[in-house]
C-alpha cells in the first residue's frame, strides 16, 4: 500500500469487529495483575496469559479507544518485572511464567504511548523507575562490547527464522533506539528529562551512530542487517523497515524506507512477506498478524503515515484485530528527543520531586508485600490502590485505615501507602507522620525516608527535608545508586547548589 492511501476496505469495515474482539480479551485485575490486562491474542490455551510482545500494539489501539485501559495494561505488565529489571514474555495471572525468555524491547514505547501528552502523575510515578531499570537491563543484554546489538537466542529474536549468532540485525538496533527515545519523551513531558538524559543520553547517541555508521548502506539508501564483520546479509527482510520506528531519522532517509515499503511485494490476500522473494525460490512466508501489528504500531508511534497490507479480517483472530484497528488509526506525532540538549536546562524541584515520588508510587511492586489477613485484606488493599490511581486519595485513606484497624497490622509497607495517599491529598503533615511510623520497619525505610523529604519540603521545612535527602543519598548510594543520585539532585536544588549530572548513573 502506498503512503497516505486509504486502508483496505476490509480493515475499515472490520473496525467494529476488531473492537469487539479486543474488548473480549480484557480481564479484570486478578492475581499478579493489579489492573486490567489483556489475555494473549496468540496463546494456544485460549487466552489465559498475557503476552508482553502484544503490549505496544494494544496500547496504541486502546489509547485511541480508552486511554485508561491502555495505562492499566502497562501497569499490569510492569507488575511482572523481575528484580533485575527484565520481564518474561508470557505470564499467567497466578504468576506462572509460561515463556521465560524476554519480550521484544518495546515496553517503553508502550508506556510512552499510554501516558499521553499530559501524563497522569500517578502513572508516571509508577512507570518511570521500572522503565529505567528495564532499559538498563536491555542495554546490558543486547549490546555487546563491540557496540552493535544482537539477539542472544533465536526465541527472543524479532525474526527467529533468520537468526544466527553472527547476525547483527537492524531491527534490534532500531528497537533499542526507539525505546530510549520513548523513555526520554516520557521523562521530558514530566519535567524529568535532564536526569533521564544524563543516564541514557550517551547510549542513545551510540545506538544512533550504529544505525548510521554500521547498518546504513549508501548504495541502496536503506539500513541493512549485517554480520559481525560488517558485510550485508544476502537477503533483505522486513527488518529493513524498522528504522522507521525511530524519531531521529532524517526526512530523506524516512522517505526512502517508506518508498521501499510501498513496493515491497505483497500477496493479493495481504500480509508482508518476511523477506524479499528471489527468482525460482519458494514463496517467502508471510509475516504473522502480530508482526504486522507491531510494525504498524511502531510506525504510528513514530508519526509515519505509511501503512502495510493486511490480510482478510474474517475470520478475525485477536492479533489480526489489533492490526485491523491500527490500519485506520492516525499517526501519533512525537517530537524528536535530545535535539536541544534538554539535560542542560535547570530542573525545578517539582521535577526532582516527581522522580522521588515515583519510588513511593511503586511501593506496591518494589517492596515485599505484607502479610495479609486472607482474601479480605487483599481486596481492601487492591481497592485502596485503585482509588489512589483514580484520583480519590480520601477514599484510599479511608480504606487503608480500615485495613489497619481490621488486621491490627503495623506493616511499614501499608503505612507508606497510607502516607502516599495523604501526600496525594495535600495533607503533608499526616503523610509525614505515616512515613516516620513506617521507618521503624527496615524493609520500608527506603520508601519512607525518600518521601519524608518531600512531605517536609511541602511544609516549608527545607532544612529538615535536605537532611532527609542527604541521609538517603548516604545510606543507599551503593544499593540504590540511581535513587541516591535523585536524592542528591533534590538536595542540591533545595540548597541552591549546582546540579552535578556527572554523578548520575
Amino acid at each position: 500500500m502506498t503512503a497516505g492511501s486509504s486502508p483496505p476496505a476490509h480493515a475499515s469495515t472490520g473496525t467494529s469487529a476488531a473492537r469487539d474482539r479486543l474488548n473480549a480479551c480484557l480481564r479484570q485485575p486478578e492475581g499478579v495483575f493489579p489492573a486490567r490486562w489483556s489475555a494473549s491474542c496468540t496463546a494456544a490455551d485460549g487466552g489465559g496469559e498475557a503476552d508482553l510482545n502484544e503490549l505496544l500494539p494494544l496500547c496504541v489501539v486502546w489509547t485511541d479507544w480508552s486511554p485508561d485501559v491502555a495505562r492499566e495494561l502497562v501497569l499490569s505488565a510492569l507488575a511482572a518485572q523481575h528484580p533485575d529489571g527484565s520481564f518474561p514474555r508470557r505470564i499467567r495471572s497466578d504468576g506462572y511464567v509460561t515463556a521465560a525468555h524476554p519480550p521484544w524491547p518495546l515496553l517503553a514505547q508502550a508506556a510512552d504511548t499510554a501516558a499521553g501528552e499530559i501524563p497522569p502523575p500517578d502513572f508516571v510515578a509508577e512507570v518511570l523507575p521500572a522503565l529505567e531499570r528495564y532499559l538498563d537491563w536491555a542495554l546490558h543484554r543486547y549490546v555487546p562490547p563491540d557496540g552493535v546489538p544482537r539477539w542472544p537466542r533465536p526465541d527472543e529474536a524479532w525474526l527467529p527464522e533468520v537468526w544466527s549468532a553472527d547476525l547483527r540485525p537492524v531491527d534490534l538496533t532500531a528497537m533499542l533506539t526507539a525505546e530510549l527515545e520513548a523513555g526520554a519523551a516520557l521523562a521530558e513531558r514530566c519535567h524529568a528529562g535532564g536526569v533521564f538524559a544524563a543516564r541514557f543520553g550517551a547510549a542513545l547517541a551510540a545506538l544512533r551512530r550504529t544505525l548510521e555508521q554500521f547498518h546504513f548502506d549508501p548504495a541502496t539508501g536503506l539500513y541493512l542487517d549485517r554480520d559481525a564483520g560488517g558485510r550485508p546479509a544476502s537477503r533483505r527482510t522486513v527488518s529493513v523497515f524498522t528504522p522507521l520506528w525511530t524519531r531521529g531519522l532524517s526526512e530523506a532517509r524516512r522517505r526512502r524506507i517508506e518508498r521501499e515499503l510501498e513496493v515491497w511485494p505483497a500477496p493479493e490476500d495481504g500480509g508482508l512477506p518476511l523477506w524479499e522473494p528471489w527468482p525460482d525460490d519458494p514463496a517467502p512466508p508471510p509475516s504473522s498478524a502480530l508482526h504486522q501489528a507491531v510494525l504498524l504500531a511502531g510506525l504510528r508511534c513514530a508519526g509515519s503515515a505509511t501503512v502495510a497490507g493486511l490480510g482478510p479480517a474474517q475470520p478475525m483472530a485477536s492479533a489480526e484485530a489489533m492490526a485491523a484497528a491500527l490500519l485506520v488509526r492516525p499517526p501519533i506525532r512525537r517530537a524528536s528527543i535530545f535535539s536541544s540538549r534538554p539535560w542542560a536546562r535547570p530542573l525545578a524541584l517539582s521535577a526532582a520531586a516527581l522522580g522521588l515520588v515515583a519510588l513511593a508510587g511503586t511501593g506496591w511492586y518494589m517492596v515485599r508485600r505484607p502479610s495479609l489477613p486472607g482474601a479480605t485484606g487483599e481486596v481492601l488493599l487492591n481497592m485502596a490502590q485503585q482509588r489512589h490511581r483514580a484520583g480519590q486519595p480520601d477514599e484510599a485513606i479511608r480504606i487503608y485505615r480500615r485495613f489497619l484497624a481490621l488486621s491490627g497490622s503495623t506493616s511499614g509497607t501499608v503505612r507508606v501507602l497510607l502516607g502516599n495517599a495523604f501526600y496525594r491529598a495535600g495533607r503533608y503533615r499526616e503523610a509525614e507522620a505515616e512515613y516516620r511510623a513506617a521507618m521503624a520497619e527496615e524493609v520500608s525505610s527506603l520508601h519512607a525516608l525518600y518521601n519524608l523529604g518531600l512531605a517536609l519540603h511541602h511544609q516549608g521545612r527545607n532544612a529538615e527535608a535536605a537532611d532527609a535527602f542527604e541521609k538517603f543519598a548516604a545510606t543507599y548510594r551503593v544499593d540504590y545508586p540511581e535513587l541516591a543520585s535523585r536524592a542528591r539532585v533534590a538536595l542540591n536544588i533545595i540548597r541552591g547548589q549546582p546540579i552535578e549530572f556527572n554523578d548520575i548513573p
